[in-house]
Parts: structure tokens; sequence; C-alpha cells
């Protein structure tokens, strides 16, 4: 039930994931995600290169995803249109999007609405965060950060976590074949998970 991250930047990708395909099955596929990071950005001579593409297989269709462990901090902007409150939460208040409903699917609409006609309205509640996405914005390791280990391609331990989080549970065992710097150990390690590195 476990799945498999690959991280590769613009020169592998394309060729690696063929072979991940034969390997695991194009149905075992899950995601590509979109490593995005703002460093020296410098070139004049084309687009500049900020991301990198991280692949997410699996063995089978059953697979450890804890989308809760990631969920992402709602906007300010997002935050102000849940303008009333009950005893379940903030909300906003919708039109049910009824065929002849004068107010079909309005968002935000007049609370006399619900209380004159509630069969066109529901309460839309704020969820506990927004549901995650398949491009990150992760800055990668700069000479300043303290995290620094000196290693060419350390990658950021929120980087590791995010995905520690997401696909596995504390105790379970994860693995890193191709340990640099050491962050997948370190991260698990902090994260209650067992871990094999080499």
């Amino acid at each position: 039930h476990g799945s498999i991250y690959v991280h590769l930047d613009w020169r592998a990708a394309h060729y690696v994931k063929i072979v991940l395909d034969e390997i695991f099955g194009m149905e075992n596929f899950q995601n590509e995600i979109v490593w995005c990071y703002r460093e020296a950005i410098n070139s004049k001579l084309r687009w500049n290169r900020k991301h990198d593409l991280i692949f997410m297989y699996s063995k089978c269709d059953r697979f450890t995803f804890n989308y809760r462990e990631v969920l992402e901090p709602h906007a300010e902007a997002n935050l102000k249109k849940y303008r009333h409150e009950d005893e379940l939460g903030r909300y906003r208040l919708m039109g049910r999007g009824l065929k002849g409903s004068p107010i079909r699917s309005a968002r935000d609409v007049s609370p006399d609405w619900e209380k004159m006609r509630p069969e066109l309205t529901y309460r839309h509640y704020l969820k506990e965060g927004r549901l995650p996405v398949d491009y990150w914005m992760i800055d990668i390791v700069n000479q300043a950060s303290c995290e620094r280990t000196g290693y060419a391609t350390q990658k950021p331990i929120t980087l590791i976590e995010r995905m520690l989080r997401a696909s596995s549970n504390p105790g379970d065992l994860v693995a890193d074949f191709f340990c640099g710097s050491g962050t997948l150990p370190s991260a698990a390690h902090r994260l209650g998970r067992r871990w094999i590195a080499c």
C-alpha cells in the first residue's frame, strides 16, 4: 500500500517517466508534482528554469494518501467571504442551483432568502483547509539557510515532510536509496517513521 516519489529535473524527467510506466504500470501513475522555487533568477537567454518534477506512483489503487495532513491554509480573501457563523462554524449562504429559482446558484445571497425561501438556499461551511494541489511553492535550501549541509542537491526538509505526511503514517517504514544530505531520515525521524537510507 505504499507509493514512490521520484524527483528529477528537466534533463531526465520525461525519459524516466517512461521507465516508471513500464515498472509500475501507467494505471498506477498518481501524480506529476511540480516543485516550484524562486532562487537565482538570472538567465536572459530563455525562461528561467525554476521547477523540478516529482512523479508519484503506487503498486495498486489502494495506497496511503492522508490529505488532511497536507491541507493548505485558506487565503485571507477567501476567509473573508465566510461572514456568517453558527454552531457548526463559519459559512456562506448560497443559492441551491435549482432550475427556475430567482437566485439559482448565486453566492453570498441575503439572509432574507434563507428566512423566506429556505428551500432555495444552503449554507456552505468553511472547510478545515484547502485540498492539496500538484504544484508546490517551496524554496530551495539557499546558502544562508541554517538547514544547509553543503550537499549540492540538498532538498528542503519541508518538501520531504510533505511527502511523508501524505503517503505514510507514524510507525511506517520509508526509504531513500539516493540519500545525499540525509534529509529524508531526518524528516522521517522527526515524524515518527521508521527509515532506511543509503
